[in-house]
């Protein structure tokens, strides 16, 4: 029985500059499922089918980790698309060309950033000072490119 999530601390390195990356990570449900995670694609395009190699890839890695799970099987997956900006990381503030229209997007760790990030959106909202903080995050940093 797991009582707490499992991740592993490389999970920003693994999937960033990575055409296919797989990062794991392990919670257990009430009922005793097993969820898994994570293979990653980068990709022009959204897809929103499971891909042929992350289901065996991500077994594998948590078979290397807990070779005690050898006998548990995979039951289902499901698929997702997770958006990622140029550069790899969230875009936080306000767009250049809308100023009334702030933006927070592609996360890749929502869990221990959201709670943090929407204070600080929301006073931004509130026309309180733009912690610096967030100035390498702006999405003023791709305008004129």
């Amino acid at each position: 029985v797991l009582y707490n999530h499992i991740g592993l601390a490389d999970f920003y390195e693994t999937i960033h500059n990575s055409a296919r990356a797989i990062s794991v990570g392990a919670a257990q449900q009430k009922n005793g499922t097993l969820l898994i995670t994570q293979a990653v694609e980068m990709s022009p395009v959204i897809h929103r089918a499971n891909s042929s190699w992350g289901p065996p890839g991500i077994a594998r890695e948590m078979l290397a980790l807990f070779p005690t799970l050898a006998q548990v099987r995979i039951v289902r997956s499901w698929a997702a698309p997770s958006p990622f900006m140029p550069d790899e990381h969230p875009a936080i503030g306000w767009l250049p060309e809308l100023s009334n229209l702030c933006v927070a997007t592609c996360f890749h760790l929502t869990i221990t950033t959201i709670p943090v990030v929407s204070k600080l959106i929301a006073g931004m909202i509130l026309g309180e000072a733009v912690d610096p903080a967030l100035d390498e995050f702006t999405p003023a940093r791709f305008a004129n490119k």
